[in-house]
């Protein structure tokens, strides 16, 4: 018991470490890499990459303020960025739901058109939808696919220390629109900046666009 005890205390805790660093000591001793791309290659000469992402109430959302049809749309967000900043086309989008009590069919249709909404318009081929029970309030489950060239993927680079990181869109906008609902602001004086965190837009161009302009980021 006293040995047990000992090494107990000796292990880290999450916040010495960091997410970052609590990944790589798990990944440790396994013959798997931390922070790899999950993608294989098909048989059309393209790589088939994947996205995905957990949206937890009172983590990443509140639904006091939270309007559901604009957090169904932001849940697909979260996962498209992610395939369009590795040079994906969208193809795919898997969604679960842990759904608790206190939210009904109407409240789960409502967000259910935000996630149709996004889906459609960064042209996703396939979604797919499954419904869990939840004690603890409402769970997104996001999970994305798509495909990339294996030309385009040739040209990225992998990233590496001191890179320069360029960041697009309204994310002080965003950063404040979330200050004013917390702090339960003037919603009417802040519409914009509210709106620029409810409802973040990526251009389903992207990806097209830097492939004409041959640009590989």
């Amino acid at each position: 018991l006293n040995i047990l005890l000992i090494n107990n205390m000796a292990e880290p805790n999450f916040a010495d470490i960091g997410k970052i660093e609590a990944i790589s000591r798990l990944f440790d001793g396994t013959p798997y890499e931390a922070f790899h791309n999950c993608r294989y290659e098909s048989g059309a000469k393209e790589y088939i990459s994947t996205s995905s992402a957990i949206l937890l109430e009172g983590i990443d959302f509140n639904l006091e303020y939270f309007p559901l049809k604009h957090l169904g749309y932001k849940s697909v967000i979260a996962v498209t960025g992610e395939l369009y900043a590795g040079m994906v086309h969208p193809v795919s989008l898997d969604i679960r739901l842990g759904i608790s009590s206190k939210l009904d069919f109407a409240q789960i249709k409502e967000l259910w058109g935000g996630v149709v909404f996004a889906a459609r318009e960064h042209g996703y081929k396939q979604l797919s939808l499954d419904l869990v029970p939840s004690k603890n309030g409402l769970c997104i489950s996001v999970s994305a696919s798509g495909t990339t060239s294996v030309l385009t993927a040739a040209r990225r680079s992998h990233a590496k220390s001191k890179d320069l990181i360029c960041i697009s869109g309204r994310l002080g906008a965003a950063y404040f629109g979330f200050q004013t609902l917390e702090r339960r602001g003037d919603l009417e004086k802040n519409r914009m900046l509210v709106g620029a965190y409810l409802r973040p837009e990526l251009s389903p161009n992207t990806v097209s666009q830097l492939e004409d302009a041959q640009i590989y980021p």
